[in-house]
């Protein structure tokens, strides 16, 4: 006898199978009391092939999972994007503007060669207004070969009005394939940009879940200290804590009763190459002065203890050891002035 199966049936099935391809011991796993179990589970999750990152991203959406659970899921998450083919546009952006990103070239055998312009601003993706070309390049990048992007655009028609002014544009809607990144010959995307273009794939998909915001209230001061600085005397902490691009949140990866698997302190940076990223974080209202207090304070803390370093190391002449005092001078004055600022200022609440 043959059986029939309704279409909401085979779908039902299909769905079922999909979400079922994770087993829920091993998601469970990931939350073991023991370190060694979940690092396994984690293991294991990576060397199954018949999972996939939409596997992943379903299993994300899940509203139950623990911060455990979702922190290494993600990591699973990103190990597999980074695997797969990533989509390129076929571009070469120009000059950075204000809320859009500039077309420099259009690359010949790319589907866009055939719709874009050199001179073109890019101004939003499917609907998502556009910062800037990392930015761009981030959405770019979090699609598959092949998908089809909606971009809104503003065209050059004709030379600028007055020498220093802006040309004419018209603004038009295109709906451009994309080809494939491997194609533009510029090697391997870095882990940043694919860290950046997952985050926006979860996004997209609806798997994203901002960390939790640990010590809710606490001063800026008093989070410096939970980093391990000390401004009596000033000095880098001597623990494995790093500062990465300023978030507003900390996220904590482990519960109370088991090892910490990870820590990310997100709440400043110090690195010019980080701080020039932080546009689009300003444009999503999450980095302020606050921020840019704490990273000038860790910079500045960093300089004085590499200074501390280089009086300990041999004899070096009059006029260094002379540069060098008056720059401690000058850091520690700074420094006695953020110490102030941040003790003025409250503390942080949750978003």
């Amino acid at each position: 006898m043959i059986r029939t199966i309704s279409i909401v049936g085979l779908v039902s099935l299909l769905i079922g199978r999909a979400v079922a391809s994770i087993p829920p011991d091993l998601i469970a796993a990931l939350d073991a009391p023991s370190l060694e179990q979940r690092d396994r589970a984690t293991a294991q999750l990576l060397g199954d092939d018949s999972i996939s990152g939409a596997d992943i991203e379903r299993a994300l959406a899940e509203d139950r999972l623990s911060w455990e659970q979702r922190l290494r899921l993600t990591g699973v998450g990103l190990a597999l994007f980074a695997r797969e083919p990533r989509a390129g546009l076929g571009v070469q952006f120009g000059t950075p503007v204000e809320g859009g990103a500039p077309l420099n070239a259009v690359i010949a055998g790319f589907p866009a060669a055939a719709l874009l312009r050199p001179g073109d601003i890019v101004r939003s993706i499917d609907g998502q207004p556009v910062i800037n070309t990392a930015h761009m390049g981030s959405i770019i990048l979090s699609h598959d070969p092949g998908d089809s992007l909606e971009l809104v655009i503003d065209r050059p028609t004709g030379p600028p009005p007055k020498p220093g002014q802006q040309p004419p544009t018209q603004r038009l809607t295109l709906n451009v394939p994309l080809g494939r990144f491997e194609d533009l010959n510029n090697g391997l995307p870095s882990p940043d940009r694919l860290w950046a273009a997952y985050r926006q794939r979860l996004a997209r998909t609806g798997a994203e879940s901002p960390p939790p915001l640990i010590g809710a209230g606490l001063s800026p001061l008093a989070w410096l200290h939970a980093e391990g600085y000390d401004e009596k005397p000033p000095a880098a902490p001597k623990s494995r804590l790093k500062s990465v691009p300023a978030w507003r949140t900390i996220k904590l990866a482990g519960q109370a009763r088991s090892s910490v698997s990870a820590l990310d302190l997100r709440r400043g940076d110090e690195s010019d190459r980080l701080r020039r990223a932080t546009i689009a974080i300003r444009a999503d209202g999450v980095y302020d002065e606050v921020e840019e207090t704490l990273a000038a304070y860790r910079a500045i803390v960093g300089r004085l203890t590499q200074l501390a370093s280089h009086a300990d190391t041999g004899p070096r002449e009059a006029a260094q050891r002379n540069r060098e005092r008056e720059e401690r001078a000058e850091l520690e004055t700074e420094l006695i002035k953020i110490v102030r600022l941040l003790q003025q200022t409250p503390g942080i609440s949750g978003p």
